[in-house]
This record gives C-alpha cells, structure tokens and sequence, in this order.
C-alpha cells in the first residue's frame, strides 16, 4: 500500500448535467495541480459515484473525505469491467480499498496518472478549484 497520495488522480466528485454523466478528476505534475473534467458512460458514474460514498472511517455528517485512484489493476473475466485500487482518506486515517469499476474509467485514470504535462490534456475542460 502507499503511504501518501502524492501524484494520484483525485477523484473528487461526479455529477450529471444535460443528461451525461462526469467526472472531474484532480491531477498533480511537477508541484501543479489542475482539475479536469471528464465524460463518463453510465455504468461507470455509477461505479465512480459508488467509490465516493465509502466512508470506512468516521461516519459523521461534512467530514472530508479525498479519494485517489491508485494505478494497480486487475483484469476480470469480463472483458469490459477491471478491478482497480483506490486510496481513501480522512485527516490522517488513509486506507486501500479495491473496487470494480468499468475498463474505461481505468483507462482514463491511468492515463491521468502517466501525464508528464498539462499540455497533452488541453482536450480536456479545465475546471478552477474554486468552484
């Protein structure tokens, strides 16, 4: 297990909006970070929206969780479903839990996890922190 969440993708939150479904995903390269928006099939904001409501350590109302894809995955039989390691924390409690999540969103969380710069993910919406 990693001992920090240093260079992970954060997922932070997943949302619908015009009938499609997204993600916006917190990515660090070099001391930066930047959020990026993006699409996600059905089955995989569900899969998303699933990882974001654990809570496996304090249960109370407004307490901060983050969630960081962690790049480890297994194929499953199903072709199009892997299962993928996610690291979950609350102030300084952090565990790994594993999920099944669909190909896809591996895919593009691997991806996020291998930029070398923000440049190769121009294509992508740039959300500001502040919203």
């Amino acid at each position: 297990m990693r001992d920090t969440h240093e260079k992970l993708p954060e997922l932070i939150r997943v949302f619908e909006r015009d009938g499609g479904f997204f993600a916006i995903i917190g990515v660090t390269i070099s001391d930066s970070t930047g959020q990026f928006e993006i699409g996600l099939s059905p089955d995989a904001y569900h899969a998303a929206k699933h990882i974001l409501q654990k809570r496996p350590f304090d249960k109370l109302p407004g307490v901060a969780y983050r969630y960081f894809f962690v790049p480890t995955i297994r194929r499953l039989p199903d072709r199009e479903r892997v299962e993928a390691d996610f690291r979950i924390e609350q102030g300084r409690d952090a565990s790994q839990f594993r999920f099944e999540i669909p190909e896809a969103l591996a895919s593009n969380l691997m991806w996020l996890f291998e930029l070398k710069d923000f440049v190769s993910a121009s294509h992508l919406r740039r959300i500001d922190a502040n919203n």
